[in-house]
């Protein structure tokens, strides 16, 4: 019994960490992309004023 629960334990360690590193993905993600979506632009603007 005492084995069983130690187990169980441990697979909930390792869920609750899986769970976190999700929700850290899951934030800085669109911070990201919007980092992103903002240097296309002023590179597109960049070169357009080139032209």
């Amino acid at each position: 019994m005492t084995q069983q629960g130690e187990s169980v334990r441990e697979e909930l360690a390792d869920h609750e960490g899986r769970l976190r590193d999700l929700e850290r993905w899951k934030y800085t993600l669109p911070v990201a992309a919007v980092s992103g979506v903002v240097a296309a632009t002023a590179t597109v603007a960049k070169a357009i004023g080139k032209a």
